[in-house]
């Protein structure tokens, strides 16, 4: 797993321009399921340390594509944090 260990927190970016009844639900439905959304978060970060340790294997220096898959893992790790970000935060 990664070296540092996030917290859960509902990122702003969610709620953001939403009705108050509706920001409200929101905040509502993530207070109420910490075990599914700590689940979530961990599956998440063991993907993304799985995708780190495949762009450094040696085998993908092997890789005719290089280069391009070096630039289609990195967009996925970016997409991973992005989505973790949502609703959690290093402590």
């Amino acid at each position: 797993m990664s070296q540092q260990k996030r917290e859960l927190k509902l990122g702003e970016s969610l709620v953001r321009g939403k009705h108050p009844h509706e920001r409200n639900r929101i905040e509502e439905a993530y207070r109420s399921a910490p075990s599914f959304l700590r689940a979530l978060a961990d599956r998440l970060e063991k993907s993304l340390d799985d995708k780190v340790k495949d762009a450094e294997s040696l085998t993908q220096y092997l890789n005719f594509n290089w280069a391009e898959y070096q630039a289609d893992n990195r967009g996925y790790r970016r997409a991973l944090r992005d989505v973790l970000n949502l609703f959690t935060e290093y402590k």
